[in-house]
């Protein structure tokens, strides 16, 4: 029975010592966060221009939060109108690109991109999007940014409010004629 006892007791023990170790963990987390202040402000401006010159307003947010809940770091971005499907593909866009162009966490980004059909959304937002990357391309020096994109997704009245000819910049060009793998395939279910 003591033997028990004593079982119990050092799974207690130990159940403690590791419950301390999460806690310090998490303040030192909590630390580095607010220490990296400037730069999450910083990230945060780069994301409200993006959603001031493509919504037409600044109401989005962006913050990191360490809590001491089984979700112990939490990344929140928020815009106006959240919770719609487009928005939320949207909220993509702003985070990854505000993540490559801003000049605080470019440092650590590893300089490539790749958005696939990101752009299910409203033909005023595609645009707006496009245009907002025509206009910070020179922010892409170094680095690589590739969007797929499907050409039906514009009107030639579409192309015309755009500020960036998508040609200068399209490395390549598949239809059903000419496929990506040159071959017959079919995405296997699940």
């Amino acid at each position: 029975m003591s033997s028990f006892i004593q079982k119990h007791t050092d799974y207690d023990n130990e159940h403690k010592a590791k419950k301390r170790d999460r806690e310090s963990e998490v303040y030192l987390l909590e630390s580095y966060v607010n220490n990296s202040q400037e730069v999450i402000d910083s990230f945060e401006g780069t994301i409200l221009d993006m959603h001031d010159y493509i919504f037409g307003n600044r109401r989005s947010s962006f913050e990191i939060e360490v809590s001491k809940r089984k979700e112990v770091l939490k990344f929140e971005l928020r815009t106006d109108s959240d919770g719609s499907h487009s928005i939320n593909r949207e909220k993509v866009f702003l985070y990854d690109f505000a993540l490559l162009i801003n000049s605080e966490t470019s440092k650590h980004h590893p300089g490539l991109l790749v958005h696939d059909n990101i752009f299910d959304v409203d033909q005023d937002t595609l645009i707006k999007s496009i245009n907002y990357i025509g206009e910070n391309i020179n922010l892409l020096n170094g680095k690589q940014y590739i969007l797929t994109i499907n050409s039906d997704k514009f009107s030639e009245s579409d192309l015309e409010l755009l500020n960036i000819n998508l040609g200068d910049y399209s490395r390549a060009t598949f239809t059903k004629e000419n496929k990506f793998l040159k071959m017959q395939y079919q995405e296997l279910s699940s």
